[in-house]
């Protein structure tokens, strides 16, 4: 399967759980149906990406990256 990489805007640093935008929330969970647990990889326009983890199924998924 693959991994979807999702646009985050905001700096990312391992082990911090952050909120996805609206737009990522709704692609994440709308269209991927992706549940708790699922992996994604989050970009930020930077030559860093970040392996995540959605960790709540909440309103705006949230999200904990693991490596960058």
């Amino acid at each position: 399967m693959r991994i979807p990489r999702i646009y985050h805007p905001d700096p990312l640093t391992p082990g911090m759980v952050t909120n996805l935008t609206d737009d990522g929330a709704n692609h994440v969970s709308r269209v991927l149906r992706m549940k708790t647990g699922y992996s994604l990889i989050l970009f930020n326009g930077s030559d860093k990406i970040f392996n995540a983890e959605i960790a709540d199924t909440g309103k705006k998924k949230c999200v904990r990256p693991y490596s960058g």
